[in-house]
């Protein structure tokens, strides 16, 4: 992580009684380094055609059903997980694993803007509850997590 540092204004040496001085970061984590994106194009590329948005991206009318109460970024967030897991089969994580012409091919079909996007959390209890929506929606089931018998 790339950092670049302050000075808090609350432990300035100009103040008698001041502490010591308190460096704190002031920017955000650097982005991933290039590789392998999930979502990856199915022939390995990371080039989209519209003819391949259309065949994996294109919202389905069950699709459409799932995202009627939903508005803003969480419908684009919603939708958007909803494809992810029935390319992946899995959930993502994190925004960038998503292609960004996958978010615009998304975001154009429910009239909702593209930059409304980088307001949807994975984690927290919306997204808890999407991720149960989406695994009800395609008949999975979550598993327990294995224990270790003594």
């Amino acid at each position: 992580m790339t950092l670049c540092c302050t000075r808090s204004p609350r432990s300035s040496p100009s103040r008698p009684g001041s502490g010591p001085s308190i460096w704190r970061p002031t920017s955000r984590p650097a982005p991933p380094p290039p590789g392998p994106l999930s979502c990856a194009h199915p022939n390995g590329s990371r080039e989209w055609s519209l003819e391949d948005l259309i065949e994996s991206w294109s919202l389905t009318d069950d699709d459409r059903r799932l995202l009627a109460n939903k508005s803003g970024f969480t419908r684009l967030g919603f939708a958007l997980m909803v494809k992810f897991f029935e390319i992946e089969a899995r959930f993502p994580e994190r925004h960038y694993e998503f292609p960004s012409a996958a978010v615009e091919f998304v975001a154009k079909q429910i009239r909702v803007g593209v930059s409304e996007f980088t307001f949807y959390q994975f984690k927290g209890r919306t997204a808890e509850y999407h991720r149960a929506q989406i695994r009800a929606h395609f008949g999975s089931v979550r598993l327990p997590a294995l224990t270790r018998s003594g």
